[in-house]
């Protein structure tokens, strides 16, 4: 005879002296022999089953300055499938820094109906990574004016994606255009931004991207200021200027670094008569100088008028004395004597008088009286009491200069010449490109006369007229003349030239007016 049974506990549950419901079976050869009752329950305990959860991870995660970790349950393992049990858990990262495989402690919780059941052993930790936060760092934009050098502090940036209230304290910055040298044209400058440090943040906590600011250099103030400059009256047309004076150069730079060329305009340009005129500088360019042009004032004085009363003895070959008179009463023309005892020297500023007045020119083959007028800008002389030839027609254009002693011949101006049968003009011209060769001081004449100018006062001056084998028309006038119109002197020689040394106007090169 035997028995078998199987037992099933009242519930799955863990507890002690828990019913067991038997179920029995009987065999054996002498198993008719007995009526059976079966053994309907026993007790017997259900004891906790030890588990180990496992499975629980931790996200990744961007640079937060926390250390709060997400941590993922789905996977979670260690408990009988079917169980009414779930996990839940918490996790922090070691520290809140970047870092790869960190350590994340996890802190769990256990639910579900079947929790009792188990004596769980928590998994302690996983690993995460904390990456690096998106940070960028812009330097400041800046100015300054060409000649100045910048120095950066480091302070001058702006940045975007600090976490919470962490700070940069510096950053490296850097540009071409700090140097005082650095020019507009090449203007704005990149300023870059490197190496933030310092503050409150960590930079191996971000990525950070750098952008660069723009320095832009602005012109350094420069002024060119006209000097004044002061003539007396002489009939010439005032061209050009007195040079300049500068202010504001930079990195000890001159006025060889301006582009352009310096010129002149204003209402000195072409002035004849006393009074005062701007001289307004122009024509200079710089990329680097914003240039401001200040004028300076030409003053045209009148022609100053010698009373003379002083005598002059001159020893001449027979002896006889020379007087230097005037007359006050007169305008006053610049003559001079034979240097033979026989003429007056006569001391004064104004060769021909009003404008208008006679003249009488004599050589040794003709005399002859003329008139000197003035119409705008044109001087003509005619010969008083000849018949008109036909309207004046354009010999050609006359650069004039002047000179005294030894010094080299001064351009004066540009002229045209025009003649007709009885008269001649200078009219001032624009001058061609290319400026005039000044001819050789101290010419000799290769034809030469001398000339007197006799006064309707009986006042004279003696003069020579010489024309060279370069065409150039010289007169010649002593130093003691005092102040002399050119133009007349000029129109003067040119009608002796004419009739005297039968020399065509046209084949004149340049004039040169001297005083010897």
């Amino acid at each position: 005879f035997s028995v078998s049974a199987t037992g099933l506990f009242d519930t799955k549950n863990v507890g002690t002296n828990k019913t067991v419901t038997l179920t029995s079976s009987y065999s054996g050869d002498d198993k008719g022999n007995y009526t059976i009752s079966d053994q309907a329950t026993t007790t017997a305990d259900i004891t906790a089953k030890a588990i180990t959860i496992a499975g629980i991870t931790a996200s990744d995660k961007v640079y937060d300055a926390k250390t709060n970790a997400t941590t993922d349950v789905t996977n979670a393992t260690g408990w009988i499938a079917g169980d009414s049990f779930s996990v839940s858990a918490t996790g922090l990262f070691d520290t809140k820094n970047v870092g790869t495989n960190k350590t994340v402690t996890l802190t769990s919780s256990y639910s579900g109906d079947d929790k009792g059941n188990y004596t769980i052993s928590d998994q302690a930790t996983t690993q995460a990574n904390i990456t690096p936060a998106p940070l960028t760092v812009t330097a400041g934009d800046a100015s300054k004016t060409y000649g100045e050098t910048i120095t950066f502090a480091g302070t001058e940036f702006t940045s975007n994606g600090l976490v919470g209230n962490e700070t940069i304290g510096l950053v490296q910055l850097a540009s071409a255009g700090a140097a005082a040298t650095a020019g507009v044209a090449n203007s704005p400058y990149a300023i870059t931004a490197s190496d933030a440090s310092g503050g409150t943040f960590l930079p191996a906590n971000y990525s950070i991207a750098y952008q660069n600011g723009a320095l832009t250099v602005n012109k350094a103030a420069l002024t060119v200021t006209a000097n004044d400059d002061k003539k007396t009256f002489n009939s010439i047309p005032y061209k050009g200027g007195n040079g300049v004076v500068y202010a504001g150069f930079v990195n000890d730079e001159t006025e060889a670094v301006l582009g352009g060329t310096l010129d002149y305009s204003g209402s000195s340009q072409g002035a004849i008569q006393a009074g005062t005129y701007n001289i307004d500088p122009l024509g200079l360019t710089s990329d680097n100088y914003a240039v401001t042009f200040n004028k300076g004032i030409l003053t045209i004085e009148p022609p100053i008028s010698v009373d003379p009363v002083a005598e002059n003895k001159q020893s001449s070959n027979n002896g006889n004395d020379q007087v230097i008179g005037g007359n006050p009463a007169a305008p006053h023309t610049s003559a001079i004597g034979t240097g033979q005892g026989s003429h007056n020297i006569v001391m004064t500023s104004v060769m021909a008088g009003p404008s208008g007045s006679n003249v009488v020119i004599s050589t040794p083959t003709f005399s002859t009286p003329v008139t000197l007028s003035s119409a705008g800008q044109t001087m003509t002389l005619t010969v008083v009491g000849a018949t008109s030839a036909g309207p004046m027609t354009d010999v050609g254009s006359l650069p004039v200069f002047t000179s005294s002693g030894n010094s080299a011949p001064s351009l004066q101006g540009t002229f045209m010449l025009q003649q007709s049968g009885s008269a001649v003009s200078l009219t001032p011209a624009a001058p061609s490109g290319t400026a005039p060769s000044a001819p050789a001081s101290g010419l000799a004449g290769d034809r030469s006369t001398p000339f007197t100018l006799t006064m309707d006062n009986g006042m004279t001056l003696q003069m020579t007229a010489s024309v060279t084998t370069d065409g150039v028309l010289v007169i010649s006038a002593p130093d003691t003349a005092g102040n002399i119109d050119v133009r007349q002197a000029i129109l003067m020689g040119a009608q002796v030239a004419k009739q005297a040394l039968n020399v065509e106007l046209s084949t004149l090169s340049s004039a040169l007016f001297m005083r010897n």
